[in-house]
């Protein structure tokens, strides 16, 4: 089996390992990873990247709205042609549409991220391994976009976002994959 049969393989046992859970439980578990995420993150205002969850990933809407209380300059990411660009909002009510997938992204007009100046990234997977590498939804836009932020700042910080169940021994790593920093899991 080559690697891309082996990333497929790997997402459908994460998708069945998901669908086994109930609603309370997918809380729970993300409750816990809130907690996990907000106990790493420095007191005061930085920049962070986010997303906004689709239904079958850890809610992290409570870290968005912590960056947000907190006055940190939270990005988000918009898809175009399978491109991620990141754009600053300020409130998740107002300053998002649906987007790629149904998902909500910022507006275009809202200012872009500056590289230089982004400390974490918040980024989800269907698969990680504690070395750090991560198994995507499978377009790669997530490597692309962490290869050049990492090009333009070392310094960022990738945090792999999962559910316990998430996790695995080693996952495939083709040569464009870029690893996490961390990964942070909620307890199973």
């Amino acid at each position: 089996m080559g690697i891309s049969e082996e990333k497929t393989a790997l997402r459908s046992i994460t998708s069945a390992r998901i669908a086994t859970m109930s609603d309370e439980e997918r809380r729970r578990k993300s409750d816990d990873l809130c907690r996990k995420i907000l106990a790493l993150l420095p007191p005061g205002t930085f920049e962070i990247c986010g997303y906004m969850p689709m239904g079958d990933e850890a809610d992290i809407l409570p870290i968005l709205h912590e960056a947000l209380r907190r006055k940190c300059a939270l990005y988000l990411p918009r898809y175009a042609k399978n491109t991620l660009a990141f754009h600053a909002v300020s409130s998740l009510e107002e300053e998002l549409h649906p987007g790629h997938a149904g998902i909500r992204e910022p507006h275009p007009h809202l200012p872009p991220l500056d590289p230089a100046s982004l400390r974490f990234a918040l980024v989800p997977g269907r698969a990680f391994d504690l070395a750090g590498h991560r198994v995507g939804r499978g377009k790669g836009a997530y490597d692309a976009w962490i290869a050049r932020q990492r090009a333009a700042n070392p310094l960022t910080q990738f945090l792999g976002i999962a559910f316990g169940c998430q996790i695995f021994p080693q996952v495939p790593e083709d040569a464009h994959d870029q690893r996490m920093d961390r990964v942070i899991a909620s307890d199973d």
